[in-house]
């Protein structure tokens, strides 16, 4: 009677595992192909303060590849500790240089420059992408992650 007891307590453990872990089932390479988010333009309004798309919609367990240009108009520097720390970071390109790296703090635009940011969406959730000093002005968008 242990015995049998005992067998179910592992069957309910293996059950328990296999069904509350999503990445047991994970085939490939997730991150060999990024799919292209449309380009965020940062301040190609006449004050310099807009952004081109205000909200993305993207998917866990997907790569992606965003790129974000500045106009130059103002100094932008994008922060999203929360998104930063809740994505898999491939690489960032910034004008024909690969940069890899494991975390962000934000990304400075000193001047008209793209980046392109390689990630793998890990956590779901809704995340803010401000600007330090310009996010009352509009320079901010958000990454709303399913």
């Amino acid at each position: 009677m242990f015995m049998q007891f005992r067998n179910k307590k592992y069957i309910l453990v293996i059950l328990s595992v296999l069904f509350f872990s999503n990445s047991v089932f994970a085939k490939g390479n997730l991150i060999a192909r990024c799919e292209k988010l449309e380009e965020q333009k940062l301040g190609f309004d006449d004050a310099g303060f807009s952004v081109s798309v205000p909200k993305y919609k993207i998917e866990t367990g997907q790569c992606y590849k965003l790129p974000i240009t500045s106009s130059g108009k103002h100094e932008y520097i994008l922060q999203g500790a929360k998104f930063f720390s809740h994505i898999y970071i491939r690489k960032l390109d910034i004008a024909q240089m690969e940069i890899g790296i494991n975390s962000l703090r934000s990304i400075d635009f000193d001047g008209p420059v793209t980046a392109v940011l390689y990630f793998l969406a890990v956590k779901p959730g809704k995340y803010m992408i401000t600007d330090r000093d310009l996010s009352d002005k509009g320079t901010r968008f958000e990454i709303e992650v399913e």
